[in-house]
């Protein structure tokens, strides 16, 4: 049996305006030739009604170390943790319901990191008040706090832009927004860290309506030895793909399309003049079941430092083409997709379809024009 040590909002983390996010670490401890269960909850919602998900469900996204690990203080190989069932008990003011289920990976299992990423829905009761993560015979629980996604202001694209940090790049920045802004698109942007002048332009942005800021969390195991475990640095890219899975849940009711790409991304409608029409187009000629991918094509942009300088159009002219391409991206209805990787779903029932004669911009590399020179 597994016993169940709670971590509870030890990890919190804050933005700039002081709102403070309560992620859960939660600590599984197993006999000692095997490594010690750890999970991390990201995301937690509740649907009261989901036309995908179904009536009272919650959806959960946790990372948790399901590889081989080593321990760096005593220089030995773990065994990987078992792959728990997950126990949760719901409480409405009547009664209660405890349900188990499985989980999916979200990342793939040739990732090499540590800390796997995974997805699991139950169905809960009416008018649920709180959840809690059941410990082995349910003796020992943990709260896990939830929100309710929006259920109005409705979008029709919205662009999930993975987790930024020690941001500075106001160029790329201003350039993506008024793209997407032009194309009929709404901005999810996840937060982690910028330098304080990049924070106050992504807030000006915030309030003209054209994103909102998403605070994203470093994972954190109080207690847990870093020699062990240290997940900030054992999860895959700032543990991307839990964002963008975060997103897909957080406008599975309320966006016509949801696509998830970088800042330096930038995706022009080629066969519309709108993101809505261009993807509404190409689903329409394949099955129902599908989404898009948006191979990525590298290019070069010259830009200035100055802000009172700075020009988009310039910015656009001076982009160079490049010959290297490289994993692309998402674009689904988020009715039909639950969890996603980096570039694609690992659920095999969605087919996936890949864009042909059109391609995401990727500014790899950006210079800076100081005066007479340009600075990479």
């Amino acid at each position: 049996m597994l016993k169940l040590v709670i971590i509870e909002n030890q990890a919190n983390d804050s933005d700039k305006n002081g709102k403070i996010i309560h992620p859960i670490a939660i600590h599984y401890l197993e006999h000692r030739d095997i490594q010690d269960f750890k999970a991390f909850i990201t995301s937690s919602y509740y649907y009261p009604e989901s036309k995908s998900l179904g009536s009272n469900a919650l959806a959960l996204v946790m990372s948790i170390n399901l590889k081989r690990g080593y321990h760096f203080g005593k220089k030995e190989w773990y065994e990987s943790a078992k792959q728990p069932i997950i126990t949760i008990r719901a409480r409405n003011l009547i009664s209660s319901k405890v349900i188990s289920s499985s989980f999916k990976k979200i990342t793939p299992d040739d990732n090499a990191c540590y800390m796997v990423s995974i997805f699991l829905t139950v169905q809960l009761l009416p008018n649920t008040i709180s959840v809690e993560l059941l410990g082995d015979n349910g003796d020992n629980s943990v709260s896990i706090p939830f929100s309710i996604p929006p259920s109005t202001n409705y979008h029709d694209v919205v662009v999930c832009i993975s987790p930024i940090f020690v941001a500075e790049n106001w160029q790329t920045f201003l350039f993506a927004m008024h793209i997407y802004k032009k194309f009929g698109a709404f901005v999810n942007l996840y937060y982690i860290s910028a330098v304080d002048s990049f924070y106050e332009l992504i807030k000006i942005y915030e309030e003209a309506g054209y994103l909102t800021i998403q605070p994203w969390v470093s994972i954190k195991l109080v207690g847990v030895d870093q020699n062990e475990l240290d997940p900030y640095h054992q999860i895959e890219f700032r543990n991307q793909a839990a964002a963008q899975t975060d997103c897909i849940l957080k406008y599975k009711e309320t966006a016509k399309f949801v696509t998830c790409l970088d800042l330096d991304d930038i995706l022009i409608p080629k066969f519309a003049p709108t993101y809505l029409e261009e993807f509404q187009t190409l689903l329409k000629k394949i099955s129902e079941n599908s989404y898009l991918t948006y191979d990525k094509r590298n290019y070069r942009a010259h830009t200035v430092n100055k802000f009172n300088k700075f020009s988009l159009s310039k910015m656009l002219e001076s982009i160079e083409i490049g010959d290297v391409f490289e994993s692309g991206k998402i674009v689904t209805d988020p009715k039909l997709m639950n969890f996603t990787w980096i570039h694609w779903t690992l659920n095999k029932n969605i087919k996936r379809v890949e864009v042909k004669n059109n391609w995401i911009t990727h500014l790899k590399n950006v210079t800076w024009f100081f005066g007479i020179r340009y600075i990479k």
